[in-house]
């Protein structure tokens, strides 16, 4: 029996609400709606860590991030821990990534025997600083957490645009080659996007078709109403306290949309060569995220919080003939548990030492087989930076339903994602709730210590700090070439 090739596509920072198969009112995503109706989707999935480098550290080695130890985005995996994409090279695949994965370091590769092209920064040694300049030109300053990121947006330009059209051309150029010169061994492939990642902004027809239907956001500082505590702290560090005023809103949600258009067209793209590959029906198509966008709700941009729009994430798996096209779960998982269900799908061992666990008892409709929990956390930094000092270790617990999010030193929360999907009703003080908060904080204390981390995350900063220093002083050469030849191009044209 043939073992099955594998796609798997990851973009960066979509709002798993922000594609029109899962009910937005205003955007268009024919390619993922189409893959939709091919697959399987997860409506209750999530990341681990709602950053990017954490979060797909998280990913590839299958582990808690307390686990693996990658808890900032300049953090390493280390070279002795398997990702799932060492098990498929070990077990006979031919692996291969295209595109972003926020590896660290020199090791750029965790398994993959093969990249078509590197990451999106300039350089993969970022613990000395992120090296943008020469990618965002004048947008460099926009790709971050800050109030100068939403501000600074609307149509235009930016290399993040032309990245990922690069990470097409080199997946499609794969394929194409493959179908040229056909190969009994299978395939793995990770097409990693940067899109729909800030900069905030869209190429001008994309902007342009938001800008002309999206109404004016009508959201104040009374309607957002009492707050937690973290959420005023994190507004103000970020300075979006108070809020942008309306027309900047519109125009950033305008942006983002218009990027999500733009991810649909380079996935459409991909499918399409699948397609046109020969092999369209042996091969698994997977489409997620590594982590959301909050996009202004809860008065929040970004991620680095456990409100859904940051923590949740799309998740559409398209098996060929699969007799469940179509249809779609709320069973919880998470980003750590897809590579063991691929492994699963493709009758190979599992990964030793992962905690994440295969689904695909929920793929096969036997959901009741599946324990349905999901953790995510966050240590002390909130901005992906080793060297900062904001926030404290929060632990997020998803079961069935009810989310309770532990901050340590500060009150809980807890909602019911299912009666309450905007997390406008906070029932951490309602009497009635008193034994669930009781059980899900046991729960998530069960296997994580909160001193331990803020510790680890101490000496944390104090390693990487000496790391950095050392880079600085004797830049390393660099593991993959940089994608582009000249400076793409980066621009914010005057609204119309």
């Amino acid at each position: 029996m043939r073992k099955p090739n594998i796609v798997l596509i990851m973009s960066d920072q979509h709002h798993k609400r922000a594609m029109s198969w899962a009910g937005h009112p205003y955007v268009k995503t024919p390619a993922m709606d189409r893959l939709a109706s091919k697959g399987f989707s997860f409506r209750q999935t999530f990341c681990n860590y709602p950053l990017c480098g954490p979060s797909r550290a998280a990913f590839m080695t299958a582990q808690h991030p307390y686990e693996n130890k990658v808890v900032t985005n300049t953090g390493e995996i280390r070279t002795d821990t398997p990702t799932f994409a060492h098990q498929f090279l070990a077990s006979g695949y031919e692996t291969v990534l295209s595109g972003r994965m926020h590896f660290v370091g020199i090791d750029q590769r965790h398994g993959f025997e093969k990249r078509l092209i590197g990451d999106v920064p300039e350089s993969a040694h970022i613990s000395a600083g992120w090296k943008l300049s020469n990618v965002l030109g004048e947008l460099a300053g926009t790709a971050g957490m800050s109030k100068h990121g939403v501000e600074k947006s609307g149509p235009g330009r930016s290399g993040y645009l032309s990245y990922d059209e690069h990470v097409t051309k080199a997946t499609v150029k794969f394929l194409e080659d493959r179908k040229t010169n056909p190969s009994d061994k299978p395939y793995m492939m990770t097409v990693g996007y940067v899109m729909p990642h800030c900069p905030f902004v869209a190429e001008s027809d994309d902007f342009y078709q938001y800008w002309d239907q999206l109404p004016t956001p009508q959201t104040s500082e009374e309607s957002l109403g009492e707050q937690h505590p973290f959420t005023e702290e994190l507004r103000r560090h970020w300075g979006v306290n108070p809020l942008p005023d309306a027309q900047t809103q519109k125009r950033t949600a305008a942006a983002y949309l218009g990027m999500v258009n733009h991810l649909d067209r380079q996935i459409n793209a991909v499918v399409q060569a699948i397609e046109a590959s020969g092999e369209a029906d042996n091969t698994i198509i997977v489409y997620t995220s590594d982590h959301g966008e909050q996009l202004g709700e809860h008065g929040l941009w970004w991620k680095s919080t456990f409100y859904e729009g940051s923590i949740g994430v799309p998740l559409i798996i398209a098996r060929p003939n699969d007799p469940r096209a179509g249809e779609e779960t709320q069973a919880n998982v998470s980003l750590m548990d897809i590579g063991p269900t691929l492994l699963d799908l493709a009758g190979l061992d599992p990964l030793p030492g992962a905690s994440g666990k295969s689904f695909r008892c929920v793929l096969d409709g036997q959901e009741a087989d599946w324990c349905d929990e999901v953790f995510a956390e966050q240590t002390k930094s909130m901005v992906g930076d080793a060297m900062s000092d904001v926030g404290f270790p929060q632990r997020m617990l998803k079961q069935g339903s009810w989310k309770y999010v532990y901050y340590h030193g500060m009150r809980p929360q807890l909602f019911n994602t299912t009666e309450d999907p905007n997390e406008e009703h906070d029932l951490w003080n309602d009497p009635a709730q008193a034994d669930r908060i009781k059980a899900m904080h046991a729960r998530v204390l069960q296997d994580w210590d909160p001193e331990k981390e803020n510790k680890r995350h101490q000496t944390n900063r104090e390693q990487l700090a000496v790391i950095a220093r050392a880079t600085r002083a004797a830049p390393p050469p660099e593991p993959d070439p940089v994608w582009f030849k000249t400076p793409p191009e980066n621009y914010i044209d005057p609204i119309q």
